[in-house]
């Protein structure tokens, strides 16, 4: 036997097992993974996955100082609605209040001015606001969960979220990048976002092993380039043809219908108040105020007046609107609700109302 065959051999036999061993190991971790159509869809605290809004509001989660109702809104419905006129406000995580209680969002604060001004009118407010949603799923929000309620009146607070999608690298129209901060740190993802994030060629064992590592929290931002963050125009169309959409299906139905902008901490631009200085300074805000100044000029040339109310502006006043820099405060949240009750219902008195200021 020459010494080349000898080599041979003992690799083969230094190998041979291991490799066996390997092969049997990555053939059982197979059976280990979840298989397909199996895997429990993934949640995180009040948000779970949809298959056509991509994620929405746990229905009867409660914890803390959120809970959700069983039809899957921030405000539950009146136990008998005979005689009430249901108002729904529509849009994203600054209407549905991040970090805030019930008792200090927008809805709430709405609520309260009905109730003290025009309580003959039986107005109740529900806050149908969905953490992370832009125009096209509150459309589809609209249609399928909000209508069937009958309301009697819809407001939208909303646009942020659109311009933030817009400035996306990877931006297409009615697409959120999976590459997003919503589907990992929200746990909204669909069933097959962990396949996409790993390449079909891994073994079994290797997917098994990760899948045992604890999950590291997801930055979308990281995938943003300084140099990339350009806003896309189609957002803007986007945006405007679901309003469009929202406006036709609801006036087909005899629906009034309201839209506004929502304020963010610097636009429009205002005084921060000292507490708000150190909010800002994410690296993308200056291109998001561009987008978001782009996406409301469109707006404000394109959408009819009688109901595109443009921004629902803030004061600088004497404190914080905000405690990030979308999210309202307590006090933010009141103003909002006190400048949206005064366009869409009329002037109302400042007294008994703390905050209010007479147009």
């Amino acid at each position: 036997m020459t010494r080349r065959k000898k080599l041979a051999g003992l690799l083969l036999l230094t190998f041979l097992p291991p490799c066996i061993v390997f092969v049997a190991f990555d053939y059982f971790a197979s059976y280990a993974l979840p298989a397909p159509g199996t895997t429990r869809l993934p949640q995180v605290e009040y948000v779970e996955f949809d298959p056509l809004q991509m994620w929405r509001l746990r229905p009867g989660f409660s914890s803390g100082e959120i809970r959700i109702s069983p039809e899957g809104f921030r405000t539950s419905l009146p136990p008998s609605p005979e005689g009430a006129k249901l108002v729904f406000l529509i849009g994203g995580s600054s209407v549905f209040g991040v970090g805030m209680p019930e008792e200090k969002t927008v809805a709430y604060f709405l609520q309260q001015l009905s109730d003290r001004f025009q309580p003959e009118k039986r107005f109740r407010f529900i806050n149908a606001g969905v953490t992370g949603y832009y125009s096209t799923q509150e459309l589809i929000h609209l249609e399928r969960n909000v209508l069937p309620h009958k309301p009697a009146m819809v407001i939208a607070l909303t646009g942020r979220n659109d311009a933030f999608y817009g400035l996306h690298p990877h931006f297409q129209p009615d697409t959120v990048p999976y590459l997003s901060l919503l589907r990992e740190q929200l746990g909204a993802l669909d069933p097959y976002y962990s396949s996409l994030e790993s390449p079909p060629h891994f073994l079994h064992a290797v997917n098994w092993l990760r899948a045992r590592r604890k999950s590291i929290p997801f930055d979308w931002l990281r995938d943003f380039e300084t140099v990339n963050l350009i806003y896309k125009p189609a957002a803007t169309e986007v945006f405007l043809r679901n309003a469009k959409s929202m406006y036709a299906l609801l006036s087909g139905q005899a629906i009034d219908f309201h839209v506004f902008l929502q304020p963010t901490i610097r636009f429009p631009e205002r005084v921060l108040a000292p507490e708000e200085r150190s909010m800002v300074q994410d690296f993308y805000l200056t291109a998001l105020d561009a987008a978001y100044a782009e996406l409301a000029r469109e707006c404000a040339a394109r959408l009819p007046p009688q109901w595109f109310h443009g921004v629902a502006t803030l004061s600088g006043g004497s404190g914080p609107r905000f405690i990030d820099n979308v999210h309202f405060n307590e006090e933010g949240a009141r103003e909002v609700a006190r400048e949206i009750y005064a366009r869409v219902f009329g002037t109302v008195p400042t007294a008994g109302f703390p905050g209010l200021k007479t147009h």
